[in-house]
């Protein structure tokens, strides 16, 4: 399966569903189009029932906030953002498969 993410800010979802600026999109590949990625939705429902939840599905993508550690150097928080996506990655990745 392939994926296609997107690292971006938004502060509309920063002031509407997470206190985070960054935010995980995922989508999959149908073809010649971008669609709702369900086989990663179904993948990484682990987050769904996290307290808070850390999966979302808005219009027609998942999403997943991020958070960037505060107080600290700008080597350590985007280390601390590489190794959340690296999480995430995991749980997409075939098993047996780590990146």
């Amino acid at each position: 399966m392939t994926y296609g993410c997107c690292l971006l800010f938004s502060a509309e979802w920063w002031s509407s569903l997470r206190e985070t600026p960054i935010w995980l999109t995922i989508k999959q590949v149908d073809g010649e189009n971008w669609v709702i990625a369900s086989d990663a939705k179904q993948k990484l429902q682990n987050l769904a029932v996290e307290e808070p939840p850390r999966l979302f599905e808005i219009k027609d993508q998942i999403v997943i906030p991020l958070y960037p550690k505060t107080g600290c150097e700008r080597q350590d928080v985007v280390a601390d953002l590489v190794q959340q996506i690296h999480e995430i990655i995991n749980l997409l990745a075939p098993k047996n498969t780590h990146i």
